[in-house]
Order: structure tokens, then sequence, then C-alpha cells
């Protein structure tokens, strides 16, 4: 629909091409562009924009630090499954939460 919609040379045309469709993708590419052009005045008329509450809430990142004496290692692994590769990664920190080496 999008490139049908590029390609059309008046206005006109293009509400004839989305008046054809089925009513229910009428009424969400009224309201795509509806919300798309009311985006468009708010930044021209420099007025503050409202960002989308995150889904989850975000969770720090707590260490866990090791006994006095011992080294913690985290490591991580990661693949892609397109290209069939990966990769991994280690950190070794101490007690204090010094980096002691990584890889």
């Amino acid at each position: 629909m999008r490139q049908q919609l590029a390609v059309q040379s008046s206005a006109m045309e293009a509400v004839s091409l989305i008046l054809a469709e089925k009513e229910t993708a009428i009424t969400l590419m009224v309201i795509t562009l509806w919300s798309l052009w009311t985006k468009r005045n708010a930044i021209r008329d420099c007025q503050p924009q409202r960002l989308p509450s995150p889904q989850r809430p975000v969770m720090r990142a707590r260490r866990n630090r090791p006994p006095e004496g011992f080294l913690k290692l985290n490591c991580d692994t990661s693949f892609l499954k397109e290209s069939m590769s990966g990769s991994w990664g280690f950190l070794i920190r101490d007690h204090d939460g010094y980096v002691v080496i990584t890889g």
C-alpha cells in the first residue's frame, strides 16, 4: 500500500486508493496519518513530546561481590543464526569490584 500511495500524483488519487480498501485497513491508515500529522505539528510548533512509557520496569544490574580473597567470573555468549557466527566474553573481578582480567 505504501508503494502504491507513493506513486499517486494527487491527494485525490491517494484518498481514492485508501477508500478502496477494507474498513479496518481504512481505519488503520486514517489513524496512522492523523498520528503522524499531529506529531509533525507538535515538532513544528516546538511542543514538548511525550515519550512512550517503557513496557516493563528497567531492572538495574546488581553485582554480588565475592568474599574477600575470592574472584568472580562473569561471562556471556551470543549467536547469530543468519551468519552462523557467535562470540563470547568474560570478566573477572576481585572482592572490591576491580577488574582483574577480561577476554
